[in-house]
């Protein structure tokens, strides 16, 4: 009898079991697995809504890029007009004044009375500063310029930067003998200097300049500048080994765009 009812005891306690077992299963089907389903479904849309992000990521990436090279189109396209425009038999070169990635141009005057002119190209614009020749000199990627020279005892540095797209002066530097012409222009210890108007001692003056304008990184215009000519800029600009004006290079591009 013991035995029997031991067995039975046993038998009671396992449907016991089973049924809690069962009913624990039930609860966590009904309340835990709709939260899965859940998560599921907003990991779902964050995906959707991450392939719709990189998909207007890609459209506007290649928008920019449509922009840029219309941008790096359109600064050569103004560089070989401007090269059309300036006077025969001046050479040119292509530098890096300030530090963006479209270059600044140089025109070197066939004779010291042309002059030489800067241009930099923004805004859709080319702008351009003239400038003496002799002594002017750039700190390449320090957006930088000056027009130093002078003669007969009078000197200047004048000082020019790039500010949105313009040349700007930023310093006025003189120094020499001024008036008094009858002073020995050799002799620097009859120079008078001054820095925007203010008169200063040579030691102040040069420390002035020295402050916006390093003079030994400097690239000099002097006769060791290699300049090349219009028709050779202007097919280096275009990508063609022709001789080839502006209107000759608009022209090859109207055609292939009607092919």
């Amino acid at each position: 009898m013991r035995i029997m009812k031991k067995i039975i005891l046993y038998l009671i306690s396992g449907i016991l079991l089973f049924g809690v077992g069962y009913v624990g299963y039930g609860i966590t089907t009904q309340y835990i697995m709709p939260k899965t389903e859940k998560t599921s479904e907003k990991e779902v849309a964050k995906t959707k809504e991450d392939k719709k992000e990189k998909k207007t990521s890609k459209i506007k990436e290649k928008r920019e890029g449509e922009e840029e090279q219309q941008q790096s189109d359109e600064w050569k396209e103004a560089y070989v007009e401007w090269i059309n425009n300036q006077k025969e038999g001046a050479t040119f070169k292509l530098c890096y004044v300030n530090e963006d990635t479209i270059p600044e141009i140089i025109s070197l005057g066939e004779s010291m009375s042309d002059g030489t002119t800067f241009a930099t190209y923004a805004n859709g614009q080319v702008q351009e500063e003239n400038v003496w020749g002799m002594g002017v000199s750039y700190v390449e990627g320090r957006n930088v310029l000056d027009d130093g020279g002078g003669n007969m005892g009078n000197y200047y540095d004048h000082i020019y930067t790039i500010r949105k797209g313009k040349w700007v002066q930023i310093a006025k530097g003189e120094y020499g003998i001024g008036d008094n012409t009858e002073l020995d222009v050799e002799d620097e210890s009859n120079y008078s200097y001054t820095w925007n108007g203010k008169k200063m001692s040579k030691e102040n003056y040069e420390k002035n300049l020295k402050k916006i304008y390093d003079k030994k990184s400097a690239t000099n215009l002097d006769d060791s500048y290699k300049c090349v000519s219009a028709e050779e800029l202007i097919n280096e600009l275009i990508g063609s080994d022709e001789e080839t004006t502006f209107d000759s290079a608009k022209d090859k591009s109207m055609k292939q765009m009607e092919e």
